[in-house]
């Protein structure tokens, strides 16, 4: 088996140590959390707000207004997200590429071949 680092490792993991059911339940338990976590944020910064805008929520309610409010928060969250998401694509591929680079050396024919096949 290969235990290097793998990308979906927060489901593959829990495959390798406890099975394939396991690492099925883990994998609907994290995408449901990705799903709902926004959104209950928006509703909870908007009803926050409607102590100073009474119009954003009726009986604990959202209004037409409060709904926009708290799409354009949802919005806002997964924007910063995907740019954090981008920089720290930027970061690991450009770890790789070093750590690739440190890996390679100059065979004794003048060639550069990773350091095993030399």
């Amino acid at each position: 088996m290969n235990h290097r680092l793998r990308r979906d490792g927060i489901v593959r993991y829990p495959q390798y140590t406890h099975g394939g059911f396991a690492s099925f339940i883990l994998a609907w338990a994290y995408f449901l959390s990705a799903v709902t976590v926004a959104p209950s944020e928006a509703i909870a910064a908007v009803t926050h707000m409607s102590t100073w805008l009474p119009q954003l929520t009726v009986s604990g309610v959202l209004t037409p207004l409060g709904v926009v409010v708290a799409t354009r928060e949802v919005r806002q969250k997964l924007s910063k997200l995907r740019e954090g998401r981008r920089k720290w694509d930027i970061l690991r591929k450009t770890a790789k590429a070093i750590e690739e680079l440190a890996k390679r050396e100059q065979c004794s024919c003048g060639c550069w071949e990773d350091y095993w096949e030399c």
